[in-house]
């Protein structure tokens, strides 16, 4: 294998492992008295260790390795779970993941001396010296060192009076367990009679081994070789199914089915359990059917099948699927110039051939969903780190909180997740500088001392929404409203609705905050916010009731490579129109008009007046503007203000793939990209909430 694939895997594996340490310590901390965590976070930091060691990166190795001592303190009772062996493994889990990103830069993970002073300190929270724990054992030519395992399936169907051969079925395992390992054993006992009925010497029963062992078929095959004849005894190489050692059909299979299989229950004890609603294995445990060691060896093989099904999973860049849709989109064009020949020949054109165009234009239609689907991640990811930075930063304030997150496995485009991340961490940090209260404070309003902090995602008319609820103190609406008199936001005496009144939070510079702390009271954060989504096309609300707190919702389009648009034509050039940013179209006169100053243009709209853009003196078209008796005014939100924009028509709706301009030529302002059009001419779209910028200023 290649240095570059392999630590390509490196890589990728690392950023699962240190995904599942962060989420699998959030919920230890819920639920201290679960071992499968601990086991499942042990696991997980050995595999840190050994891959690093893998790869040459030791000192990663060295520091996965002293946490999975930690690890194995409290998996063995010598250390029990608090919250403050928590900080230090999410801490420890942090430091990893800087190492990792490091490395992956070409840079040293980290420099032997803040190695040295980390080690210290969890040899300190250990209560050790750091010399007691041996230095782990690098594998300086890993591949070199790869065993080659072998697994067999082995049938045992015994006579019955095998005994009277001089044979001992017993005898025959405990030699076969000198040479491996039996991985599973499944006993057929269905040939055991009554008590009553049974005699001693006769064999009832039969065997089905999963058999791990380095030694050839023939070593095993001489263990059987004299009961060979007149048995049925068969030995199968299955290594192929057990890839690293683990059972890869385990990943598809439900719990009840396992334990089956397994012969750890019956068929009637899983009926009976498939009757109530609660998950197999813990009815089964309640039930006293299976034990919980039992249970829990096969849920940790379960997931190290599922584990290895993760991995598997191929990771295509980015890069490679916007390849790939720009070429469909080629393809679309060179499919509409085909279909306006046709058009041009109308009735000479073949009726096949028109059908065959229209199968054409479906299927690609099928193929640019499909490509545009891969490009969705689920943001369970993005969710669970925003978990861990509120825990840490409740913890920093003094306060209680159980951050709960919802609705994880809903996708958006992987752009889309990147650029909501920042907006949605200045969300949560507000949420939490401002609306949370203190134990104390909530006490004092009847509250529980554990504030609640949610953060949901789910997807509703071609929109994914995910919102940050608080059961804070909620927004102060007469402070508000003190500080937007005082700014000059407001006339005094002047109030509007809680709503308008509570999107002035939103505005540049406006804090009600007393204080200014690390987290907030600077008025810079929601404002910034604000823009991050209106940049991508989305929208934000925000909801709040006095002492019950506050809700913040993010709308925003499921990608940002393909869009709805209106094309306009403005002065003889067509440019594209977000469609989500159009209010209303409406056709007007030039007395609709009215002028102000002499310079600028309004239109009234829906009781007030708007401002009347035109898009080539913005842009400073060349000739003069255009006097028509009519002409289209297209209302739009640009999440900042409502403004028309005129054009002389409309020419259609469509839906276009975005392509960058910063690509093919450069960055203009006041335009998000450009997309091909059917008859191959290229068409720019307008940013409008850059355009508001350009013609209004900050």
């Amino acid at each position: 294998m290649e240095s570059n694939e392999l630590l390509e895997i490196y890589f990728s594996e690392a950023e699962d492992l240190l995904q599942r340490i962060e989420k699998n310590l959030l919920a230890l901390e819920e639920a201290p008295e679960d071992p499968a965590l601990v086991q499942e976070v042990f696991r997980a930091f050995h595999t840190m260790k050994s891959s690093a060691a893998m790869v040459g990166f030791d000192s990663i190795s060295e520091y996965a390795h002293l946490l999975e001592n930690l690890l194995e303190r409290l998996r063995s009772g010598r250390l029990p779970t608090s919250r403050s062996l928590i900080s230090h493994l999410l801490t420890g889990q942090g430091l990893l993941r800087t190492m990792v990103e490091k490395v992956s830069r070409g840079e040293e993970a980290i420099s032997p001396t803040e190695l040295s002073a980390q080690k210290e300190q969890l040899a300190r929270f250990m209560g050790l010296q750091v010399a007691e724990e041996p230095p782990p054992v690098a594998s300086p030519v890993p591949l070199a060192i790869e065993k080659r395992e072998h697994f067999y399936r082995i049938s045992l169907s015994f006579h019955e009076d095998l005994f009277f051969s001089g044979q001992d079925p017993l005898m025959l395992l405990k030699e076969l367990q000198y040479l491996g390992e039996m991985v599973q054993v499944q006993t057929d006992c269905s040939r055991v009679p009554g008590l009553g009925e049974i005699n001693p010497f006769t064999l009832y029963l039969n065997w089905k081994i999963i058999f791990r062992t380095e030694e050839p078929l023939t070593s095993i095959e001489e263990v059987f070789c004299f009961v060979m004849e007149g048995n049925q005894v068969t030995l199968q190489d299955v290594t192929q199914e057990f890839p690293e050692g683990i059972d890869r059909s385990l990943a598809d299979k439900r719990i009840g089915d396992i334990l089956l299989d397994e012969g750890i229950i019956n068929p009637e004890d899983l009926q009976e359990a498939l009757q109530d609603q609660k998950k197999i294995g813990q009815v089964l445990l309640e039930k006293g059917k299976v034990a919980p060691e039992a249970l829990s060896q096969i849920m940790a093989s379960q997931e190290k099948s599922r584990s290895l099904l993760r991995r598997s999973t191929i990771r295509v860049d980015t890069q490679k699927l916007d390849h790939l849709a720009n070429l469909i989109e080629e393809l679309s064009v060179n499919q509409s110039r085909v279909s306006h020949e046709l058009e041009e020949k109308g009735q000479y054109a073949s009726r096949i051939l028109w059908e065959e165009m229209d199968r054409v234009a479906q299927n690609l239609k099928e193929i640019r969903e499909q490509v545009m689907r891969v490009r969705m991640f689920p943001l369970e990811g993005t969710f669970q780190r925003l978990q861990r930075m509120a825990r840490d930063l409740a913890i920093e304030e003094g306060k209680e909180i159980k951050c709960e997150i919802h609705g994880t496995e809903t996708e958006l485009d992987k752009d889309l997740i990147e650029q909501i991340t920042d907006p949605l961490k200045h969300c949560i940090r507000n949420c939490i500088g401002h609306g949370i209260e203190t134990p104390e404070e909530r006490r004092k309003s009847n509250k529980a001392p554990l504030g609640l902090l949610a953060i949901k995602a789910f997807q509703r008319e071609g929109k994914i929404y995910i919102q940050i609820e608080d059961d804070g103190r909620g927004l102060d609406e007469e402070a508000i409203y003190q500080k937007a008199v005082e700014k000059k936001l407001l006339p005094s005496g002047s109030r509007p609705a809680s709503a308008e009144l509570q999107r002035l939070i939103l505005l540049p510079g406006f804090s009600t905050a007393r204080e200014v702390t690390d987290l907030s009271g600077r008025g810079v954060g929601l404002d910034v916010v604000r823009d991050q989504i209106s940049r991508i096309g989305g929208q934000i609300e925000i909801s709040s009731a006095p002492g019950q707190g506050t809700t913040i919702t993010f709308s925003i389009p499921l990608t940002l490579a393909v869009m709805e648009g209106l094309r306009i034509d403005v002065g003889g050039e067509p440019y594209i129109v977000p469609l989500p940013s159009v209010l209303k179209v409406r056709v007007i006169k030039d007395q609709d008009l009215k002028t102000i100053e002499a310079r600028e243009e309004v239109l009234r709209f829906e009781e007030r007046y708007i401002p009347a853009v035109r898009l080539e003196k913005i842009l400073g078209i060349p000739g003069e503007t255009r006097k028509d008796s009519k002409k289209i005014a297209l209302i739009l939100d640009s999440h900042r203000r409502r403004f028309a924009l005129l054009a002389d028509q409309i020419l259609e709706t469509r839906q276009v793939v975005i392509k960058g301009l910063e690509t093919n030529f450069r960055s203009i302002p006041g335009f998000a990209g450009g997309a091909i059009l059917g008859d191959g001419s290229v068409c720019l779209i307008l940013d409008i909430f850059g355009l508001d910028r350009m013609i209004f200023g900050d």
